[in-house]
């Protein structure tokens, strides 16, 4: 019986498939050395992946600024001027101005649909651009003073740069949280006891897409308490290359069709 069974496995092993041929050991190499890069390389895509989401989401995680408007569209201008205008303050701890935001309008109530820049040293009409107004939101800062002049302490260029940063706050507010804004007009208080020399700041979105595409408090600074008292000094350059260029004396214009225009007319350096 042992024999017999030992006899029939060499003819067993003689029936089985032949083996397999071995690989050469260099195949066997190549063959890891590739999984082992495309599998370094389907890592560091999930990992480049993954930094791209968390920096996303760290990047959607920083807030534009500390406060935002809330609740209905229709009043965050009115939320806008409030919030900014209660944190500049004269010396005396007063408020500087009142803001009262709105369309563009006359005091009498006349709307104003289009806005003419006059060039500096204009000699002719086509020296003037006309934009048109509808798409734009006004801001009157008013002091309690005759003509909305502001009734306390004396002009000043600190006092006025002060107004400028106010209205530029007033300004990037407004682009960023009221939709399809794309221009804000701020009509600075007049010198006290006249009308003349009133000026204004016109302030278009597509001037300050690089400073709205980053955090407020990077462009101004938060102050240290919730009363400014003036401009810190290391913002004052950066305050007058934001504002100056956009700063105008400016006068209504009634036209024909029971509306008016804005004219406004660069301020021209002092001496």
């Amino acid at each position: 019986m042992a024999e017999d069974l030992a006899e029939t496995l060499p003819a067993a092993a003689a029936a089985a498939p032949p083996a397999p041929p071995k690989r050469h050991p260099a195949f066997r190499l190549r063959f890891l050395a590739a999984y082992l890069v495309l599998g370094a390389l389907g890592g560091a895509g999930v990992a480049a992946g993954f930094l791209l989401l968390t920096g996303a989401e760290r990047a959607a995680g920083t807030p534009w600024a500390s406060w935002h408007p809330v609740g209905n569209e229709a009043t965050y201008g009115q939320q806008i001027a409030d919030h900014v205008a209660r944190r500049y303050r004269l010396e005396g701890g007063d408020q500087i101005v009142g803001v009262v935001p709105g369309p563009p309008e006359v005091s009498s109530g006349v709307k104003v649909t289009a806005v003419a820049i006059q060039a500096p040293n204009a000699a002719s009409s086509e020296d003037i651009q006309v934009l048109r107004a509808d798409d734009s939101v006004m801001y009157l800062l008013c002091g309690l003073g005759d003509g909305c002049a502001i009734e306390e302490g004396r002009p000043s260029e600190e006092r006025h740069r002060l107004l400028r940063r106010e209205a530029l706050e007033l300004a990037f507010y407004t682009f960023k949280y009221v939709d399809d804004t794309d221009s804000v007009i701020a009509l600075l208080p007049p010198p006290a006891g006249t009308q003349e020399g009133a000026t204004a700041l016109f302030l278009e979105e597509r001037a300050f897409r690089s400073e709205l595409g980053r955090p407020l408090a990077s462009t101004l600074g938060q102050p240290d308490r919730p009363v400014v008292v003036e401009v810190p000094e290391l913002e004052t350059v950066k305050i007058d290359r934001l504002t100056r260029p956009f700063l105008y004396q400016y006068v209504f214009q009634p036209l024909q069709n029971q509306s008016a225009v804005l004219i406004l007319s660069p301020v021209q350096p002092a001496g």
